[in-house]
């Protein structure tokens, strides 16, 4: 992987952010802690539209968390 992951996040979060029912994208640990991934948050009734989201970008896993939208404080 010759990029940062913030590199790979930012220069796919325009795309990734079309995708219906996406509400955000970061950068976190995977579920089993063992490494950093690309999580993408999407909304419970948008969940069928997550399959167009792809498992790894740039050699970066991709995880997809179901989650009620974002609210800006």
């Amino acid at each position: 992987m010759s990029k940062k992951i913030e590199e790979v996040r930012s220069a796919w979060e325009k795309r990734l952010m079309d995708i219906p029912g996406v509400t955000g994208i970061g950068v976190a640990l995977t579920k089993d802690r063992s490494q950093v991934c690309i999580k993408v948050y999407v909304s419970r009734e948008y969940s069928k539209e997550a399959e167009q989201i792809p498992k790894e970008i740039e050699g970066y896993p991709v995880e997809v968390e179901i989650r009620k939208p974002f609210k800006a404080l």
